[in-house]
C-alpha cells in the first residue's frame, strides 16, 4: 500500500467487515464497523487525500450491511471511484488498473442488473454478492 497507512488501516478493517457481513446484516453492526474505520482515520490521516480510502471503506460498509442490487452496485462504484484516486495519488499502478478494471466490472453488472426482469433480479443480485 506504498506506506500510507489510511489505506492500509481500511484494507484491514475491510477485511474483517467483509467476513463478518457475510454472515450478518445489520444497520447497528455496520454503524460499528464505519465508526472503527473512522476512527482509525483520525489517527492515522495526515493528508486530505488519505481521507479517500477511509471515506470509500465507510460507503462499502454501508452498502455491504443495507443494500442489494442497483444500489448496492451504485455504492460499490462511488467506493472504487474514491479508491482509483487514492492509487492514482500514491502512484500505485497496480492498484490503479485494479480499480479501473473493478468499475468497469461494476457498470457491466449494473447495467446487466438493470435489464433483468423485476423478480429475476433480486435473485441475480443475492447470488452475485
Amino acid at each position: 500500500m506504498l506506506g500510507a497507512l489510511p489505506a492500509c488501516t481500511s484494507a484491514l478493517v475491510n477485511s474483517v467487515r467483509s467476513l463478518v457481513a457475510i454472515r450478518y446484516k445489520s444497520f447497528r453492526l455496520g454503524l460499528v464497523m464505519i465508526a472503527i474505520n473512522l476512527a482509525l482515520g483520525i489517527a492515522f490521516v495526515r493528508s486530505p487525500w488519505g481521507w479517500l480510502p477511509v471515506i470509500a471503506s465507510a460507503i462499502t460498509t454501508y452498502a455491504m450491511f443495507n443494500l442489494q442490487g442497483v444500489p448496492f452496485r451504485i455504492a460499490l462504484l462511488c467506493s472504487t471511484l474514491l479508491w482509483l484516486g487514492n492509487d492514482v495519488l500514491t502512484g500505485s499502478i497496480g492498484g490503479t488498473v485494479l480499480e479501473m478494471v473493478t468499475a468497469g466490472v461494476n457498470i457491466f453488472n449494473m447495467v446487466r442488473l438493470s435489464r433483468t426482469p423485476a423478480a429475476a433480479r433480486v435473485a441475480v443480485s443475492s447470488v452475485s454478492e
